[in-house]
């Protein structure tokens, strides 16, 4: 590949990170909006859980994060002989420059972040220590401080290859894909009204 297109599949892996955060954290919204809507009662919370469309809505938004860490955790690849759409492929190609110093900064706040044990442990691989059931990955949301540092490393990233890497300012991995997102959010939140039991 050339200069030119490994940075450009850089810049569509990023944009799918940033999408898929972005989609994952209006659906905790849409979520956290019906949760705290409820009552302190047991037995609604219980009906909460228990509605299709909640369990719908948890199992996108945990996949939406996945996907984001993945694509995160494959541009932050360190190895010495880089075979994935990566940093370090990029960098063992074309030459190191004065952004390798800047992306190994934002390599460290991932980690810091602990988005790489995330990936690690809980996504690829089901590490027996930490993973927990298989079966329970999904009965939570994805909590917002999780997505809100995934989405601060994006933001990095994004305003580093603008500039580096000449990424176009619109991410159009999201354009292209948005209007399959709308229609499946609506679905979600017309799925709430309906099952909403009268007070």
């Amino acid at each position: 590949m050339t200069k030119i297109e490994i940075q450009e599949k850089i810049c569509q892996l990023i944009y799918r990170a940033e999408t898929f955060l972005k989609w994952s954290n209006q659906l905790l919204n849409l979520y956290e909006k019906e949760w705290d809507s409820l009552q302190n009662s047991d037995i609604k919370q219980m009906k909460f859980y228990n509605k299709p469309i909640v369990k719908c809505i948890i199992l996108h938004n945990v996949l939406y994060f996945q996907e984001a860490v993945v694509c995160l955790h494959t541009l932050f690849e360190k190895k010495r002989q880089p075979v994935e759409i990566s940093f370090s492929y990029y960098f063992s190609n074309y030459g190191k420059d004065s952004t390798e110093n800047k992306i190994n900064d934002i390599r460290n706040e991932y980690r810091t972040a602990h988005l790489n044990r995330f990936r690690n442990q809980l996504i690829a691989h089901k590490q027996a220590s930490s993973a927990g059931d298989p079966i329970t990955g999904f009965l939570n949301p994805i909590k917002k401080e999780h997505i809100e540092k995934a989405s601060s490393i994006v933001n990095k990233l994004r305003s580093l290859t603008k500039i580096d890497f000449n990424c176009p300012a619109n991410n159009y991995f999201e354009d292209y894909y948005k209007p399959g997102f709308e229609i499946f959010y609506k679905t979600c939140e017309t799925a709430f009204k309906k099952t909403k039991s009268p007070t």
